[in-house]
Protein backbone atom coordinates (compact mmCIF):
# COMPACT_ATOMS: atom_id res chain seq x y z
CA UNK A 1 0.00 0.00 0.00
CA UNK A 2 1.64 2.85 -0.88
CA UNK A 3 1.25 5.91 1.48
CA UNK A 4 0.08 9.93 0.87
CA UNK A 5 1.46 12.99 2.04
CA UNK A 6 -1.23 14.55 4.23
CA UNK A 7 -1.18 18.14 4.78
CA UNK A 8 -2.86 20.00 7.35
CA UNK A 9 -6.53 21.62 5.91
CA UNK A 10 -6.27 25.01 5.32
CA UNK A 11 -8.13 27.35 7.50
CA UNK A 12 -11.86 28.90 5.77
CA UNK A 13 -10.73 32.23 6.83
CA UNK A 14 -8.88 34.62 4.17
CA UNK A 15 -7.98 36.83 7.44
CA UNK A 16 -7.18 36.95 10.79
CA UNK A 17 -9.86 38.54 13.17
CA UNK A 18 -8.33 41.26 14.45
CA UNK A 19 -8.25 42.18 19.24
CA UNK A 20 -7.46 44.50 20.91
CA UNK A 21 -3.93 42.96 21.33
CA UNK A 22 -3.06 42.91 17.57
CA UNK A 23 -4.69 46.58 16.84
CA UNK A 24 -1.40 48.91 16.54
CA UNK A 25 -2.20 52.29 18.33
CA UNK A 26 -0.44 54.77 15.62
CA UNK A 27 -0.66 54.14 12.45
CA UNK A 28 -4.03 51.73 12.51
CA UNK A 29 -4.57 52.35 8.61
CA UNK A 30 -1.17 50.56 7.76
CA UNK A 31 -2.23 47.20 9.17
CA UNK A 32 -3.35 43.96 7.54
CA UNK A 33 -4.91 41.30 8.85
CA UNK A 34 -4.94 39.50 5.26
CA UNK A 35 -3.79 35.84 5.56
CA UNK A 36 -1.31 35.14 2.46
CA UNK A 37 -0.23 39.53 3.04
CA UNK A 38 1.00 38.28 6.67
CA UNK A 39 2.39 35.03 5.43
CA UNK A 40 4.58 36.19 2.63
CA UNK A 41 5.62 38.83 4.90
CA UNK A 42 7.00 36.34 7.82
CA UNK A 43 8.31 34.04 4.67
CA UNK A 44 10.46 36.54 3.45
CA UNK A 45 12.96 37.52 6.87
CA UNK A 46 14.06 35.08 9.95
CA UNK A 47 15.12 38.03 12.08
CA UNK A 48 12.46 39.56 14.58
CA UNK A 49 12.81 42.02 17.44
CA UNK A 50 11.78 40.64 20.94
CA UNK A 51 10.80 43.45 23.19
CA UNK A 52 10.01 43.89 27.41
CA UNK A 53 10.96 45.48 30.18
CA UNK A 54 13.34 44.43 32.85
CA UNK A 55 14.17 46.52 35.93
CA UNK A 56 12.19 49.47 34.38
CA UNK A 57 14.65 49.30 31.34
CA UNK A 58 13.43 48.61 27.76
CA UNK A 59 15.83 45.05 26.61
CA UNK A 60 15.14 44.20 22.79
CA UNK A 61 16.68 41.10 21.51
CA UNK A 62 17.16 40.12 17.94
CA UNK A 63 15.57 36.53 17.66
CA UNK A 64 15.41 33.90 14.79
CA UNK A 65 11.70 32.34 13.59
CA UNK A 66 10.56 30.08 11.35
CA UNK A 67 6.38 30.14 9.61
CA UNK A 68 5.49 26.59 9.36
CA UNK A 69 1.87 26.74 8.67
CA UNK A 70 -0.05 28.37 11.16
CA UNK A 71 2.72 28.29 13.65
CA UNK A 72 5.67 30.66 14.43
CA UNK A 73 8.93 29.11 16.19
Amino acid sequence: MQGTAQTPSQPAATAYTPTDRTVPTRAADRASYDRELVHAILDEGYVCHLGFVRDGAPVVLPTLYARVGERLY
